[in-house]
């Protein structure tokens, strides 16, 4: 161990003592070379820069590891990790810390997760307090399920980034190359006592703390709270722990027991908080209260009525499932309908012919006035029960930032506590903003801005500008095959938009690029989206005690800014018309100056694609819709007059849309998603791979199904695979939809670990285990129509009426409850009911998909 440090130090001194040689300056450039063609993803000619330095110099020990860090930035993992492993084989003590982590880590990515662990074991011998070197070896242990070690890992970490920081980088939630997920800090918890024994002293309050706010993040409520009542029983004198103990308590909805605080202190900050009048149905102003964290004032604010990021979720699940929310009940989608209907009148109100007519401008906004919807209306339910329920008390909602981005969508952001906010003060009720600070609240008072994250026309491809004229052109925006598409097409234009969907969408295994670049601009250079900003005055000073170690005094601030007036549909149009108008005076000019007559778009109503569809065919054009899915989209949402093709995959979408519009061409087009392969042969001797695809029982707040029957089906269904597996040969697997819908913690959190399922994260169309049969729980999925273009069997697990929007028949395609699904599952391990089953819905599918 100390001649490897001490070489190293020898090299050190001699380099600072001498110049660089000539070598070591060409050696130099040719890293400084290859790193820039790197950063520009010119992944060839790094490698040629570096094969060029290397038959020059074989065994320089930064050329070689440059070269291997070179195969994992490509994304080739298995070479990064060859080249890693003779390094570590032949090169050990020459090999500098980031050396070491970066082959753990190719190891890591590559799968080869034991083999990582004994390059751990070696890193930790010779850099055994290197925070890097802590850091990558503590996710190893976490991947391998080895928790004692996971929590001398991780304890060590803390200590040592603790000791040069006092606000250190905080324990990841979850592994981002998707080895462990938050499950694995239950484990965490689990194993803390047993791990004392391999600590040299114990771990200590600050590392409990750090812990619990992993699980916080995690909305592990229950494990926080015994992180921190262990750490009380250790440290009963330790006041930040108290204080989290508490915070975790009020944060969690549970009984609070004893606050470090008391009821006279709670009634003076809630007595500072001034009254609220509602003045109109306008927009009413910004109301702020700041406090400090770790501080009796946001003790006080929190005994309350107060609303924070998971106590909404909380919420709308209890409230929709006590009143029987109709939107998830009922047979037709009434959200959609209102967004419809809603959209309809803002584009009648603020059409700005010729560029932006009333319908095209309502097909424009539609897709986000849907999504907003999702997070808008469930606010509008949540306010009046909250309203209710407070009786004219403070009703606080807490936001992270002073500034929260808008038309971010269903899937982030924290608009909807905005949405939630306003809908309270409209109600009259005594409504505020709250923010958490990290320190006492000084002179200076706050602006609330709220700031452009509009996603689905963000432009997200590069412009290679072609200025010569078209006939055809294609928008990107949600087709999911568009890069053949467009090398099917002649004479051809690429317009820029936002939401092009990715060669594999949901797939966290691989990391993927854009698959194409634009050739012609549509979005202007620099953003003309608006922040809006709300200049805020004090209206009131608290002061209380922070609850620390040290103790002190703690001031907080109440501030309150003028009402912003106008109603949602107003701020929209403030919002995004200058985007929307740029875009369609943009297509006009464009298309007009390239003779374009032929515009192919998605099945998804897009802004960019609606406006250069309208536009090409205003001027005589003809326009082609393609799938966004194997399923038809929107087709409820189409105008008559906004297209004249349309490509289906299924015969049943096909259907869908000859129904809906039999005056329009209609094509069969299975091939426009979907390749076929020959079935796969059932391989004996091995499980049967149950692979399971995660759905959204929610879009935004609104929950899009009967969400306690589906939790309760899932419960179930676990269960009785958990039976299932004692007598029969099945490995269960759940592919996670994203981390915008059911993932692989919803689950954790739903069925714990009963089945012994494991995660597993490649696209349907990458999957590679032995004897697969893919489901999918309630509503079914895009995934099981491309398992049977693979030959894959599948079926749906369904015991309650869905709203489905797959084209699945049930009396071709198994949709079965929970039993029924255990007796396919049980003839499925062997290889003549495997291939009865294979057999049995290939016959349906070579009708459905013309392949």
């Amino acid at each position: 161990m100390a001649r490897p440090a001490r070489a190293a130090v020898r090299r050190l001194r001699q380099r600072r003592a001498a110049p660089p040689t000539p070598a070591e300056e060409q050696r130099a450039a040719w890293l400084a070379e290859s790193a820039a063609h790197v950063e520009a993803r010119r992944f060839e000619d790094a490698e040629r820069v570096l094969d060029k330095a290397l038959a020059s110099e074989p065994d320089e020990i930064t050329l070689l590891a440059a070269r291997a860090r070179l195969e994992g930035r490509r994304g080739d993992w298995g070479a990064a990790r060859d080249r890693w492993a003779e390094l570590v084989a032949t090169r050990a003590d020459d090999l500098n810390a980031p050396g070491w982590v970066s082959a753990v880590h190719s190891h890591r990515r590559a799968r080869d997760i034991d083999a990582a662990e004994a390059i751990a074991t070696q890193a930790l011998e010779r850099y055994a307090h290197r925070r890097i070197v802590l850091w990558e070896t503590a996710h190893v242990a976490m991947a391998r399920a080895d928790w004692d070690q996971a929590v001398v890992r991780w304890v060590r970490y803390w200590r040592s980034a603790a000791r040069d920081n006092p606000d250190p980088r905080p324990l990841p939630r979850r592994a981002s190359q998707a080895d462990w997920f938050e499950a694995a800090w239950h484990e965490v918890v689990n194993h803390l006592d047993s791990a004392d024994a391999l600590l040299d002293r114990p771990a200590g309050p600050l590392f409990h703390r750090a812990l619990a706010r992993v699980l916080a993040k995690s909305s592990m409520d229950d494990d926080r709270i015994r992180v921190l009542e262990r750490a009380a029983r250790l440290y009963p004198d330790d006041a930040p722990v108290a204080y989290e103990l508490a915070a975790a308590r009020l944060e969690s909805g549970t009984t609070p027991g004893a606050l470090p605080i008391g009821a006279d202190e709670v009634a003076e900050v809630r007595g500072a908080l001034p009254s609220y009048t509602a003045t109109g149905t306008d927009l009413g102003p910004v109301r702020l209260v700041r406090v400090p964290r770790h501080s009796s004032l946001e003790l006080a604010l929190r005994s309350g009525h107060y609303i924070d990021r998971p106590a909404v979720g909380r919420l709308v699940q209890e409230i929709s499932e006590r009143d029987r929310w109709p939107e998830p009940l009922s047979p037709t989608n009434i959200l959609l309908a209102q967004a419809r209907a809603w959209a309809d009148e803002f584009g009648a109100r603020f059409a700005s012919p010729p560029h932006l007519p009333a319908e095209t401008l309502s097909d424009a906004v539609m897709v986000n006035v849907y999504h907003e919807s999702a997070l808008f209306v469930p606010m509008q339910r949540l306010a009046t029960e909250l309203a209710a329920r407070a009786a004219g008390e403070p009703v606080l909602i807490e936001v992270l930032s002073t500034e929260l981005g808008y038309l971010e969508g269903y899937a982030s952001g924290d608009f909807d506590l905005v949405f939630l906010y306003f809908a309270l003060l409209e109600r009259g009720a005594n409504a505020f903003l709250v923010r958490i600070e990290n320190e006492s609240v000084g002179r200076a008072t706050e602006t609330m801005r709220f700031v452009p994250k509009w996603r689905s026309v963000m432009a997200a491809l590069d412009v290679v500008e072609d200025p010569a004229p078209h006939t055809r052109a294609v928008v990107p925006a949600g087709i999911r095959r568009v890069v053949p598409l467009v090398e099917e097409l002649d004479d051809v234009v690429v317009y820029q938009s936002g939401s092009v969907v990715k060669e594999f969408a949901y797939d966290r295994s691989i990391e993927q690029q854009y698959p194409i670049h634009a050739t012609a601009r549509l979005h202007p250079e620099e953003s003309v989206l608006q922040t809006f900003e709300y200049p805020l005055t004090r209206v009131a000073r608290l002061t209380g005690r922070a609850l620390g170690a040290d103790g002190g005094r703690a001031r907080g601030s109440v501030e309150v800014g003028e009402p912003l007036g106008g109603t949602w549909q107003e701020w929209l149009h403030r919002a995004t018309s200058p985007l929307l108008e740029h875009l369609a005076r943009t297509a006009a000019a464009d298309i007009e100056r390239r003779g374009v007559t032929e515009a192919h778009i998605g099945d998804h109503l897009y802004a960019e694609s609606v406006i250069v569809g309208d536009t090409v065919r205003r001027a005589g054009g003809r326009v082609i819709v393609w799938p966004h899915s194997t399923n038809p989209v929107h087709v409820d949402l189409r105008r008559a007059d906004s297209f004249d093709e349309v490509h289906a995959v299924t015969h049943s979408g096909a259907e869908a849309w000859r129904r809906a519009f039999p005056d329009k061409v209609v094509h069969h087009s299975a091939d426009s998603m979907l390749s076929p392969s020959p079935p796969r042969p059932f391989e004996p001797g091995k499980p049967v791979s149950l692979v399971i695809f995660g759905g959204r029982s929610t879009l935004g707040n609104m929950p899009t199904l009967d969400t306690a029957a589906h939790r309760e089906l899932y419960i179930r269904l676990f269960d009785e695979l958990a039976a299932l597996r004692e007598h029969h040969p099945v490995d269960v697997y759940f592919k996670p939809r994203g981390l915008t819908g059911e993932h692989e913690h919803w689950l954790f959190q739903t069925v714990g670990k009963t089945a012994g399922w494991k995660p597993i994260y490649q696209h349907s169309l990458r999957l590679e285990l032995p004897n697969m049969v893919f489901a999918s729980v309630s509503m079914g999925t895009s995934a099981l129509i491309e398992g049977l273009t693979r030959g894959v069997p599948g079926f749906v697990v369904r015991e309650f009426p869905v709203r489905d929007y797959t084209t699945l028949d049930a009396e071709a395609f198994p949709i079965v409850p929970a039993a029924e699904a255990m007796e396919l599952l049980a003839k499925a391990t062997t290889a003549e009911g495997y291939d009865e089953l294979v057999a049995r819905e290939l016959h349906h599918m070579k009708d459905e998909l013309g392949l």
